[in-house]
């Protein structure tokens, strides 16, 4: 029964794309079937954006708090890379339990369908925090229980999704479906991130007669975690985007019968 509704929910996003391209096999046309897989794209936009905030912060956060409250740099690293851990683990097995929990006996169309819900809600959930991580001014320890919190959110999406990648594209696709998310996940995200943000913190650093004003760099990883908004709108599509495609394709098929 499981293989049977695994199959269903494959067929009603290949009966979509295929149709508009074809069975070609070719390299081109497994590209052009995956580029004209909106969930797919929408999914892995986000993943891109996911990893453009998480591949900088690990980079600039120990810095810049080393500076803003005036903390030696071991206490700030040692700090940071606890919380880190402990979110890591708490996060990425939390995000694996509740999809679990949600799509216990339901299809795995269902059960896809729950888990872009999650790493969704759960990434909207952690856009304020992190945002308030780097505003709430010379108070580390609101500005690190809001990290703490940001991260973790951020973490239980992690489980989840590679499994959404696979669950959105035809069965024999998703081998290349998978090359290409990592691929553009690096390409767009974690691979220019630390250019781009480094570059824009140099230029905004303190002039000579302020060197201690971090003010601005606080402003530029506020926007970095903001970019999590464009995240949040990118799952949040692909996630009503699969939805819709599957009730298309039930009610299609409660027609034809």
């Amino acid at each position: 029964a499981a293989a049977t509704a695994a199959a269903a929910a494959a067929s009603d996003v290949e009966a979509v794309v295929v149709g508009a391209v074809g069975t070609d096999t070719s390299m081109a046309h497994t590209a052009l079937m995956l580029v004209l897989n909106g969930p797919y794209v929408c999914m892995v936009l986000g993943y891109a954006l996911f990893s453009f905030v998480f591949g900088c912060l690990s980079l600039f956060v120990p810095d810049t708090y080393t500076h803003v409250f005036g903390w030696q740099a071991n206490v700030v690293s040692t700090v940071f890379g606890g919380i880190t851990v402990v979110t890591g683990l708490v996060g990425t097995a939390a995000g694996g339990v509740l999809v679990d929990y949600f799509a216990r006996g339901r299809s795995e169309a269902a059960r896809t369908q729950w888990a872009m819900f999650v790493v969704t809600v759960f990434t909207w959930l952690a856009l304020p925090f992190g945002l308030a991580a780097f505003l709430v001014g010379n108070r580390p320890v609101f500005a690190f229980a809001a990290l703490f919190v940001s991260l973790l959110f951020i973490f239980v999406t992690t489980a989840p999704l590679n499994g959404i990648v696979l669950s959105i594209v035809p069965t024999r696709l998703r081998s290349p479906a998978m090359a290409m998310s990592i691929f553009v996940m690096h390409v767009l995200g974690d691979l220019p991130s630390p250019m781009i943000i480094g570059a824009l913190i140099d230029y905004v650093r303190p002039d000579k007669h302020n060197p201690n004003d971090h003010t601005n760099t606080r402003y530029v990883l506020s926007g970095l975690t903001g970019m999590l908004f464009f995240n949040a709108i990118a799952w949040t599509a692909g996630w009503l985007w699969y939805r819709s495609i599957i009730r298309r394709r039930r009610c299609a098929r409660a027609t034809a019968t």
